[in-house]
């Protein structure tokens, strides 16, 4: 969504909003023990992370892109399982995930060759994109660095400060503490909203012609405001929670192991398989207090200088699922778990998430008016493949090929509820795999 665009010496700063509807991450925590039949065994406690590099799946053109570490408990078996123990049998991969202003996250890899953790994540050196961005990142420490781009540009960053530079040199400055950008013509553009904004209006003023200003309302409410009509109701994101939601997850007899909710959540615990077969994983809410239900703060409207608004509706998992134009049309969307490409296991699946039907109404009145667009996941045995068909009937098929086999309960009840006309299917997963 643009709002305005400088063209400066050599080089613009365009301001623009972006939206991504993947809003949700599962992370792993720790492994504590919990009592089972007398004995202390290692449980793996996970949470539910909603719109972590992002305000509600809403970037900025004006952010710097995000770089995000490895964690601390991030390391693998000989197998590749991940391993809670942290002996010296604990690898790890030197990677960086990049978090850009479109809302895209791009992987990139020192190595391919694992290396014992010891206890140490490898932050500097130079890392190469896995994907067909073209990206490298030349890395000096934690929050500083160089990310070069395809076309010859580049970001140069330093803590919450940094530069974007064009292939040319031409060069904008971001003040992380001001949180402004300043162009080639030493104009001052500032972010459109705080970087935790509450449930209120808020005005942003940008350079206009001749000294005056354009004006924009950016209105944020509570998910519970804008939750659009049939959605189902609010819930807890985890059905687990900590006591004291702000500190680690400790062992069973002491003050903070995880507790039940005791009532229906968004995300939820079950048997996965980690280093351990059949090994429990709970899954908690991050930030979430005892069953607390999800109602985050989500951007709601957008009032243009002119008068007119875009008004944007979400579902109860905050992803936006309703756009009303300024001419009166609208664009609604269905979300649903979709099948993960590669190896995921589960709970992890189930913050894979994406469109499974969108709708389109150029005057807003529905019915006739509404094409419709539908996408899914055909998965056999090789390969993976999105389907996407158009209102006209035209049918695209994007494939991927990927040599796991989904065997698992797990999988298969993932595979339930992203095709419901599947159900039971965990019960003969011989047939299910041979589906088309």
């Amino acid at each position: 969504m643009p709002l305005a665009n400088y063209p400066g010496r050599g080089i613009s700063l365009p301001v623009k909003l972006n939206y991504s509807s993947k809003v949700w991450r599962i992370g792993y925590i720790s492994s504590p023990y919990a009592n089972v039949g007398g004995y202390n065994v290692a449980r793996a406690v996970t949470e539910a992370i909603y719109a972590e590099h992002s305000t509600a799946g809403w970037t900025t053109s004006l952010d710097l892109p995000k770089v995000q570490w490895p964690g601390a408990n991030d390391f693998y078996a000989y197998s590749g399982k991940p391993n809670f123990s942290g002996s010296i049998h604990s690898y790890r991969i030197a990677r960086v995930y990049i978090h850009m202003p479109d809302g895209s996250t791009h992987e990139l890899r020192k190595s391919d060759q694992p290396y014992q953790s010891s206890g140490w994540i490898d932050m500097t050196g130079t890392f190469y994109a896995v994907d067909s961005s073209r990206m490298r990142y030349d890395s000096t420490g934690e929050t500083t660095g160089t990310l070069y781009l395809s076309d010859g540009s580049r970001y140069v960053l330093s803590g919450s400060s940094g530069q974007y530079i064009d292939r040319n040199g031409n060069t904008l400055n971001f003040n992380g503490a001001t949180r402004q950008w300043t162009d080639t013509l030493g104009r001052t553009i500032g972010m459109p909203w705080p970087a935790n904004p509450g449930a209120t209006d808020y005005t942003y003023s940008l350079p206009g012609i001749n000294s005056t200003s354009i004006v924009y309302t950016l209105k944020f409410r509570n998910l519970s405001q804008v939750l659009s009509p049939g959605s189902p109701a609010l819930k807890p994101i985890g059905d687990y929670y900590l006591p004291y939601a702000t500190s680690a997850p400790t062992n069973w007899d002491s003050y903070n192991f995880p507790q039940p909710t005791g009532v229906s959540s968004m995300f939820y615990s079950d048997y996965s398989d980690m280093e351990q077969e059949n090994s429990y994983t709970y899954v908690l809410g991050r930030g979430q207090w005892g069953a607390s239900v999800f109602d985050p703060v989500v951007l709601a409207e957008i009032v243009l200088p002119n008068g007119q608004n875009y008004k944007f509706y979400y579902n109860n998992y905050g992803e936006l699922d309703k756009v009303i134009y300024p001419t009166g049309g609208y664009e609604r969307f269905a979300h649903a778990t979709t099948w993960a490409l590669g190896q995921v296991s589960f709970p992890y699946t189930q913050a894979s998430r994406g469109f499974a039907s969108r709708w389109l109404s150029p005057n807003g009145t529905g019915g006739t008016d509404e094409s419709l667009w539908t996408y899914g996941f055909v998965s056999g045995v090789n390969p993976y493949c999105l389907i996407a068909t158009a209102p006209n009937g035209v049918r695209t098929e994007t494939c991927l090929v990927n040599n796991y086999l989904p065997t698992t309960i797990s999988d298969m009840r993932m595979r339930e509820m992203a095709f419901p006309s599947r159900k039971g299917s965990s019960r003969r997963a011989e047939q299910c795999c041979a589906e088309v």
